[in-house]
């Protein structure tokens, strides 16, 4: 019973009225796939969002929720994937997810600072057993 934001993608400047792209406004239902997210605080050099022009630097949910008429809506929006829409605007898919896959490195350096270690430990051990 709860509404759920959404953000179809990127528009180009030109096309951000909807009446200049009425293929892209869809009346029926629709399923949306993509990914859910929580909203997100604003930086120290990200702009203030601009409701008068529908503008959206940070993801204010509530404000997003209060503009578009929404009393229960959930904590979440979802960013659509890349698949296409009608008359090709907007354009979706534009979230960037790219993991660090550093587990080469991680082993590296924790077997290099084992064997360091055992090194002192044998030139420790060694030395004492010297005269």
């Amino acid at each position: 019973g709860a509404a759920v934001l959404v953000s179809r993608g990127w528009v180009p400047p030109a096309y951000v009225d909807p009446a200049r792209r009425p293929d892209g406004q869809i009346a029926d239902p629709v399923t949306v796939t993509g990914m859910a997210r929580p909203g997100w605080p604003q930086g120290y050099f990200v702009p203030d969002n601009d409701t008068a022009t529908n503008h959206w630097f940070w993801g204010d949910l509530d404000a997003m929720a209060a503009y578009a008429g929404l009393d229960h809506y959930l904590p979440v929006f979802v960013e659509a994937d890349d698949t296409a829409n009608p008359g090709g605007l907007p354009v979706g898919g534009q979230s960037v997810v790219n993991l660090r896959n550093d587990h080469l490195q991680y082993a590296i350096t924790w077997y290099l600072l084992a064997v360091g270690i055992a090194g002192v430990w044998f030139l420790y051990h060694f030395q004492r057993s010297r005269p």
